[in-house]
């Protein structure tokens, strides 16, 4: 339960600053950070309720 909740913070973390790059302008960095925090979201959902 503990990693799940971690994963879950870090990949809101991951978006919400990938978001503030993308308002700078859309670039690599903020393409993977966004696509790392959905990941990361998807691994704690996958703990939580499996």
């Amino acid at each position: 339960m503990g990693i799940s909740v971690f994963l879950l913070l870090s990949g809101f973390a991951l978006l919400l600053w990938s978001c503030c790059l993308f308002m700078d302008g859309l670039d690599a960095l903020s393409l993977c950070l966004l696509v790392l925090g959905l990941f990361l979201i998807l691994i704690s959902i996958h703990f939580a309720y499996f």
